[in-house]
């Protein structure tokens, strides 16, 4: 089931599995990035989780802070494989750089049972406030997908 979310005029594209979401991140994911504004991304999260819930009959089993900093988490190593693409590709090799650059286009988020990396989300939520502060500004000026 796919759902298209205008989050203050940005058009936000997320597909709904049981117990999982995926979330297109596109350029205007990133725009929405570059305000900088959490409560954007708190009114997504709170969207997904009403439609998942009325869709599957069960919640998202998904903390707020955990969801939050994974797409964060998502968009800003998009950002940095693109970047700094040259020195990427060649620490990683060109087949996995090219892999991982596919994998940032669409946010898998799921519980637990789906998502085999939520544990990791889970426990670098705890320093969200360290976190975002670090994050680069002004990311689709410079490498707008």
């Amino acid at each position: 089931m796919n759902e298209i979310y205008d989050i203050q005029g940005f058009q936000i594209t997320v597909v709904f599995k049981p117990g999982l979401v995926s979330i297109r991140c596109d350029s205007s994911l990133w725009k929405m990035a570059d305000r900088r504004n959490r409560a954007d991304f708190r009114d997504l999260a709170g969207r997904i989780y009403t439609r998942h819930l009325a869709a599957y009959g069960r919640a998202l089993a998904i903390r707020e802070r955990s969801f939050l900093l994974e797409i964060h988490g998502h968009i800003y190593a998009d950002y940095y494989l693109l970047r700094y693409g040259r020195v990427c590709r060649g620490l990683l090799g060109a087949r996995r750089y090219k892999r991982l650059l596919q994998s940032c286009e669409v946010i898998d988020c799921g519980d637990t049972q789906h998502d085999p990396n939520r544990w990791f989300w889970d426990a670098f939520s705890r320093l969200d406030g360290v976190v975002y502060p670090c994050f680069p500004r002004n990311i689709s000026r410079k490498y707008a997908k």
